[in-house]
């Protein structure tokens, strides 16, 4: 374990979207390049990614701050149309999927706050994976503090939580509807004192 590492890769520094990238082994080493082909080694990626699946409280989020700003949540750019699905919050949710749930899931995995014994398989209703309810609330109390955290929205230049940016985000999405400004500018963040970072 290398640990998280910043770069601008090109892998992502090219990307049109929000990205991430995840290195879970070397398909050229001798040993880490035969792990692909292992079931309990499939499982616990699976088990992992699992945890990024409880991440759509994010979704009430982004609903909330739609709704408050006027918003239609079912009628969206990039998100096709279908009935019942909030296709405008799914695409407000995209550019902060890298800074919240990508982040904090890292976070509790590389930290060894969350592993795999923090997942169960449940047959219920067909093959899942379910998070065990001890771990769902560290994943859930992270993710509240991570949409607290206080950064420099580098539209303005003000300090706001990561929750606050994202009402800022759909405020500024309707003024490019609404004909007021001419485009929509992508999420940029910094810390503190720091200078401006766009994601």
């Amino acid at each position: 374990d290398r640990g998280v590492r910043r770069a601008r890769f090109a892998v992502l520094r090219e990307a049109e979207m929000p990205a991430i990238l995840v290195e879970s082994g070397y398909m050229s080493h001798p040993v880490e390049g035969r792990k692909i082909f292992d079931p309990a080694y499939q499982k616990q990626m699976v088990d992992y990614k699992a945890a990024l699946e409880k991440f759509y409280a994010l979704e009430e989020d982004v609903t909330t701050a739609a709704k408050l700003v006027g918003f239609d949540v079912y009628i969206g750019f990039f998100h096709t149309v279908q009935y019942g699905r909030p296709s405008l919050v799914l695409d407000l949710m995209e550019e902060f999927r890298a800074v919240v749930v990508d982040a904090v899931v890292l976070d509790l995995v590389n930290s060894g706050k969350v592993t795999a014994s923090d997942f169960k398989h449940d047959e219920t209703d067909g093959p899942g994976v379910m998070m065990k309810p001890d771990a769902l609330k560290r994943v859930i109390e992270a993710h509240e503090q991570r949409l607290e955290q206080i950064n420099v929205y580098g539209m303005t230049g003000e300090q706001a939580s990561l929750r606050r940016c994202i009402e800022l985000q759909a405020r500024q999405l309707a003024r490019v509807v609404k004909g007021e400004a001419e485009q929509f500018m992508p999420l940029q963040l910094g810390r503190s004192g720091g200078e401006g970072e766009r994601r």
